[in-house]
């Protein structure tokens, strides 16, 4: 797209469950998905792959905040702004990896909202403030490419040194019974 949401446009809410968002770019906004008013809210999902001029690479809520539960948000990029995910409001990750994106100032995520996050890792939180528990910060998590394994949609399978295999709480996976694959669990 020349403009803003290369892989999904919306004016209001964007919520998707098991599903890919993958290999789209836009000239700003976001190369995955931009919300223009509203949230985006994610479960059992991946975003890899998507590129932006500026704005976010994986993700833009423009007005509104992200919540990502059991999802994946790596090897997006943007020119300027944040390669992984931006919100203007907040952004709460549970059991969520944010990684191995790329943007000038904020790699991962926006630094300048409050972002909430529980049995998650993120890999670089350059200029962020991070609050929750149970995270892994500032670590490699040992992502392999975006591939079928297992299940309808691709996704990123975690090598067997991965820092955050394991590192996910059941508990907290909203009453969900399966990852993104369709196996039992909670996936990080």
């Amino acid at each position: 797209a020349g403009g803003s949401g290369g892989g999904l446009f919306a004016f209001n809410d964007i919520t998707l469950t098991n599903s890919t968002v993958s290999g789209n770019s836009a000239g700003f906004g976001a190369g995955g998905l931009f919300a223009s008013n509203g949230n985006i809210t994610l479960t059992n999902s991946t975003v890899s792959g998507n590129s932006a001029g500026s704005g976010a690479g994986g993700l833009f809520a423009n007005n509104g905040n992200i919540t990502l539960t059991n999802s994946t948000v790596s090897g997006n990029s943007a020119g300027g702004g944040a390669g992984g995910l931006y919100a203007f409001k907040d952004i709460t990750l549970t059991n969520s990896i944010i990684a191995n994106n790329t943007a000038p100032t904020a790699p991962d995520l926006q630094a300048n909202v409050t972002i909430t996050a529980t049995n998650s890792l993120i890999e670089d939180s350059t200029g962020a403030t991070i609050t929750g528990i149970n995270n892994i910060i500032g670590v490699d998590p040992k992502l392999l490419p975006l591939a079928n394994n297992g299940g309808p949609t691709q996704t990123h399978a975690l090598a067997l040194t991965s820092p955050a295999l394991n590192a996910g709480s059941n508990a907290l996976a909203a009453g969900l019974t399966t990852d993104q694959r369709g196996a039992p669990g909670a996936r990080i």
